[in-house]
């Protein structure tokens, strides 16, 4: 088993970014971590994926001159960014976790808006803005509530979110049986609601500027794995969400969701991404249902942390 407690003294809290071919845009993340002003002991971990561009060089010279530890880590033994997150908790001596991504930006005080949301809570989601070029600190807000809120109670989104330590491992962290963008974030809430009984807040303090994905495929290369992995996380818990894998409710919606959207397809850029979004998703459902189905596609089990021990 791998050792996951803290056995000295350390920092109070882990920043953890995980990262893959992100040399042209960590630098911002990690200057906006530079800027942040803190009462805690804290450091910062970015977990490498496998990049093949200049990340580990870039990242090892603003180490040199940062304020606080500041450390990348070999992450790419299993590709997603699940599998880099728990490697960067396992690499943690913190009792607090603090995950954020390298593209977006920490506005000032986050580092310690997550500390505080965590003295009072297991687990704590942030507020995030639009990131806008040029830079807008009045951005509109994307997530109003910062946790989303499902059947179990509240899920957090990964790229802005805080977790104590124990709650984190005994929830088994991020599951990277799933596929990439697998929605691995929301199967984790439902662990931490359900195994752990975890107290999910929000800490609107918690204030992130969030780069929405700009290049139209790659963003829908994004909804066909997310629809993948939502129907995973439906047969992974059939408690919750028995009745939405079942295949004639799921061949009525992606027979029907292309000459719906059709028309929406041709207008404006927002209604159209929404229309192909929803396509892309009922498709993705139905031809991950039929595979499992067949054979082709195992319902895998969990590929979980061990609990601390």
């Amino acid at each position: 088993m791998i050792e996951t407690q803290p056995t000295e003294p350390g920092p109070d809290l882990s920043v953890i970014i995980c990262v893959l071919n992100g040399a042209h845009v960590i630098r911002q993340q990690l200057d906006a971590l530079r800027a942040q002003r803190s009462r805690i002991r804290w450091e910062v971990i970015v977990a490498d994926n496998g990049s093949t561009d200049d990340t580990r060089d870039v990242v090892e010279g603003i180490a040199r001159n940062f304020p606080v530890p500041l450390r990348v880590i070999d992450a790419s033994a299993k590709k997603g960014a699940g599998a880099a997150r728990n490697s960067g908790a396992q690499e943690s001596r913190a009792r607090f976790l603090a995950f954020c991504d390298c593209d977006d930006q920490v506005a000032e005080g986050w580092v310690q808006a997550a500390h505080d949301g965590l003295l009072a809570h297991d687990v704590v989601a942030g507020l995030n803005r639009e990131m806008r070029e040029p830079f807008d600190p009045d951005a509109p807000i994307l997530n109003p509530e910062c946790v989303v809120r499902g059947s179990f109670g509240n899920a957090v989104m990964s790229g802005n979110a805080a977790f104590r330590r124990d709650v984190f491992f005994a929830a088994g962290g991020f599951d990277t049986a799933l596929p990439p963008y697998g929605i691995e974030d929301f199967e984790l809430s439902i662990r931490l609601a359900l195994r752990v009984g975890a107290d999910v807040a929000a800490a609107p303090d918690m204030l992130m500027y969030f780069r929405p994905t700009s290049d139209k495929h790659v963003l829908l290369r994004k909804v066909y794995s997310a629809s993948c992995g939502e129907v995973l996380v439906w047969h992974r818990h059939p408690e919750l969400y028995q009745r939405l894998h079942r295949l004639p409710r799921l061949v009525t919606r992606a027979v029907t969701a292309a000459p719906r959207n059709v028309v929406l397809m041709t207008m404006r850029k927002k209604q159209a991404t929404q229309a192909a979004r929803e396509v892309v998703t009922c498709w993705g459902n139905l031809v991950t249902e039929v595979k499992i189905r067949a054979g082709s596609l195992a319902v895998k089990p969990p590929g979980l942390l061990d609990p601390l021990s």
